[in-house]
Order: C-alpha cells, then sequence, then structure tokens
C-alpha cells in the first residue's frame, strides 16, 4: 500500500470510518482500525456508524456514547459524526403531506428525523403519521427498538 495521494495532495485530507457493532468495534479491530488509521495519518478522523435501518437486520450501530469513548482510541482530531442530534425548540405548526411522503418515498424515517428534516412541530408530524398508516399510504416498523416510518411500496405511484 502507498501513501502516494496524501503524500502529494497539499489539502486536508479526511478519513470517515464506519463502525458496526460486533463486527467493526470489538477492542482487536479498533487496535487495528487505529494503527492504519496512525499510519495513513489524516487531517481529521471521523466515527460513524448506521443511523437508519439497514438493509440486513442483523447489523446494529454503536450508541452516541460507544462512538465517543472509540474517538479516544484513534490518534489526532477524531469526533464522532453519527446522527445522535436533539431537536430544535421552535417548529412550523404546518405540516405539508407531501413533503413527509416525498420524504419517506426516499428512505425511512422516524417521526423524530421527520421532525428535524423538515423543521415541523413533533406533535404534528405524529398525527399526520397515524393519518397515513390509517389510510395504507405508509406502514411503521420497529427496527432496534426504534419506530420507522417508510411508504407502502404498493401505494407507490
Amino acid at each position: 500500500m502507498t501513501l502516494t495521494f496524501i503524500e502529494e495532495f497539499k489539502g486536508e485530507t479526511w478519513l470517515e470510518v464506519f463502525l458496526l457493532k460486533g463486527a467493526s468495534s470489538e477492542e482487536k479491530h479498533i487496535r487495528e482500525l487505529s494503527s492504519i488509521v496512525r499510519w495513513l495519518n489524516p487531517s481529521k478522523t471521523q466515527l460513524n456508524t448506521i443511523a437508519r435501518p439497514p438493509c440486513e437486520k442483523y447489523a446494529e450501530g454503536l450508541s452516541s456514547q460507544e462512538l465517543k469513548y472509540l474517538c479516544k482510541c484513534f490518534s489526532g482530531k477524531v469526533e464522532a459524526i453519527a446522527d445522535f442530534k436533539g431537536g430544535k425548540e421552535e417548529k412550523s405548526f404546518f405540516v405539508d403531506e407531501s413533503s413527509i411522503i416525498n420524504l419517506l418515498k426516499r428512505r425511512p424515517c422516524t417521526g423524530k428525523e421527520i421532525s428535524d428534516s423538515l423543521d415541523l412541530n413533533f406533535s404534528e408530524v405524529l398525527k399526520l403519521l397515524e393519518h397515513l398508516c390509517s389510510e395504507g399510504t405508509a406502514i411503521c416498523e420497529e427496527n432496534n427498538g426504534k419506530l420507522y416510518y417508510k411508504i407502502n411500496s404498493g401505494m407507490l405511484r
């Protein structure tokens, strides 16, 4: 393996390390990854994990606490970038059904993710999601203790 790009590139280099519980987050794997990161010597290292329902049911993400702990195992500038964000305070009460449907067509989301993404009031989003599920446009599935909403594939036009 060569470092040609990193050696010749004059700008900053950032490295994202994607971690899965049990697959790449075990102590042995972290030591190996940390060694590789140290060798590559990026300007910044970002640790990430699953934030949405994965394709494979057995794939599991790390908690924000686990990611923050693992940041200490890497040298240099390291940050956890997984989407564990809190909500904003003042949200719009106007809920646009088509915006929510378009978002759910792209990927499954929790009610909180919809509220945050579209800057909408969480309670109003939940009311609309209940309506979309009752009419069969959307379905709700539990994954890793969270409720995710997605468009009912039988309802796609």
